[in-house]
């Protein structure tokens, strides 16, 4: 009954979802002087369909790559962090669990802060310089470690939870919670920007069921190594490795990032103007049956 419970809000925001809003035209927003025309001056839709140019683009999409990285593996450390801290928190540090389920609470809030910061600041950036979105993704998923880092080695850099300062361990919560999520909404914007309107969906597909897998392989990969390592705290550290590593693999988006958005452009415009094209010979077939037609009545 509680999971039930808990559950109701999301059914409830799911089915005022489906009921009161309109799916958006498929490539309505994007730029482009044909793509624009297409939409606003000729008024056709944008009909999506998988061909060999969609399948190319996806294929030699390297954003793509990078950035799924940060689903699988890079999403390891929050299977760990879901499940494990809360009894990390009662059985390592000592605290009790009124105040693992506060400290907790303070993570989750600091990470919600943190996405709505990470989306505010992606949208600068983007609007600066489009390489700067992989840039601070990247730094962002290198630096979320550290705070994790000292957080699952806290009794050993400080001493048991009796003999720390509390107000600098949530300190610590609330900086760890911000900066593990600022790259959230910049990852999820680089692939959108960086593929086909056809193929976004399948993509964004993929990057979520790889963020749960990511997630639930997180607690295997810990129980796995938690007995080579002498400790489930070192366990827990060693796997926030992965967060540096697929970090500085998103670095390398700068590099490929603006290259593969503008080739998403490119066939993005070729397809607008083939759609045109097609249009402007079915409208002059059109007006030649009317004249046609016209000057068939007129003889007759």
């Amino acid at each position: 009954l509680p999971f039930f419970i808990i559950a109701m809000p999301c059914m409830a925001a799911g089915g005022a979802i489906w009921y009161l809003m309109d799916e958006p035209a498929r490539g309505a927003q994007e730029d482009g002087v044909e793509t624009l025309s297409l939409y606003q001056s000729v008024g056709l839709h944008y009909s999506p369909a998988y061909g060999i140019r969609q399948l190319k683009a996806l294929m030699h999409n390297r954003t793509n790559v990078l950035v799924i990285l940060q689903a699988f593996p890079g999403n390891i450390p929050w299977g760990v962090i879901i499940v494990y801290t809360h009894d990390f928190l009662v059985q390592d540090l000592g605290l009790s669990t009124s105040g693992a389920l506060g400290a907790i609470t303070t993570l989750a809030l600091a990470a919600f802060a943190g996405i709505l910061t990470g989306g505010f600041v992606g949208e600068l950036l983007y609007g600066a310089n489009t390489k700067y979105l992989a840039l601070f993704g990247g730094i962002c998923n290198i630096l979320r470690a550290v705070p994790f880092f000292l957080l699952f080695g806290w009794k050993q850099m400080f001493g048991s939870w009796a003999h720390a300062s509390e107000s600098s361990f949530f300190f610590l919560l609330m900086i760890g919670g911000f900066v593990a999520t600022m790259a959230s909404p910049c990852t999820g914007a680089m692939l959108l920007n960086v593929n086909l309107p056809e193929t976004r969906g399948s993509v964004m597909a993929m990057y979520s069921v790889l963020d749960d897998l990511s997630k639930g392989f997180g607690t295997l990969f810990v129980a796995m190594i938690v007995k080579l390592v002498g400790g489930r705290a070192v366990a827990y550290q060693i796997s926030l490795l992965v967060w540096v590593f697929t970090g500085v693999a998103l670095l390398f988006a700068y590099h490929t990032y603006d290259k593969d958005e503008e080739m998403m452009r490119k066939h993005l415009e070729e397809t607008a103007m083939e759609s045109m094209v097609v249009l402007s010979k079915q409208r002059a077939q059109q007006a030649i049956r009317q004249c046609a037609r016209a000057a068939g009545e007129a003889h007759f």
